[in-house]
């Protein structure tokens, strides 16, 4: 797989102008900090955050809720949530 450091394409993973400046300060990819490198990503338009830091969220949010049992969608708890009563 190629590294994501060293994209060559303009709007895969953060601009040309940022890949140049990573690869002055650090000798490879694994030597980029993992804030350094998830700031430097593009933002979604809908989401405040790049590829990388999206999917921690999103695994985080996952194992968040499978590990919670008390966690509010889950059903046949006392916190779950029902369906409104008219």
């Amino acid at each position: 797989m190629k590294c994501a450091f060293y994209c060559t394409e303009v709007g895969l993973c953060c601009t040309l102008q940022t890949v140049a400046k990573l690869k002055d300060l650090y000798a490879h990819p694994d030597d980029v900090d993992l804030l350094v490198g998830g700031m430097a990503e593009r933002v979604s338009e809908d989401v405040a955050a790049g590829f990388t830091f999206r999917c921690i969220i999103g695994e985080q949010m996952l194992r968040t809720k499978k590990g919670d049992r008390f966690f509010y969608d889950v059903p046949n708890q006392p916190s779950s949530l029902t369906e409104g009563r008219n």
